[in-house]
């Protein structure tokens, strides 16, 4: 799966796509409530857009909610090409 963003691709790494992948597959099973834990620098913002991004190529309605507004900052940031991808770093 590629995201592009700014007129960059990004492609999800191998690890990325098992977390999406295993996302998705919580959802199939009927769970509502997921949570989902990786480490610092994983990559966890560029996973969150591609299922955005998957959404929104559907024509379904997204949103992101978080507890901090850093988290949507960064997001922005990511989907904007500010940020590298996976390194935590701008």
């Amino acid at each position: 799966m590629n995201i592009i963003a700014n007129h960059q691709i990004y492609t999800l790494r191998n690890y990325q796509q098992k977390f999406k992948n295993d996302i998705y597959k919580a959802i199939k099973k009927g769970s509502k409530k997921i949570l989902c834990y990786s480490p610092t620098g994983s990559g966890k913002t560029i996973v969150i857009a591609s299922i955005l991004a998957d959404a929104l190529s559907r024509n379904k309605k997204a949103i992101l909610l978080t507890n901090r507004e850093f988290i949507i900052d960064q997001t922005l940031d990511t989907i904007a090409g500010n940020r590298e991808q996976g390194t935590g770093n701008s």
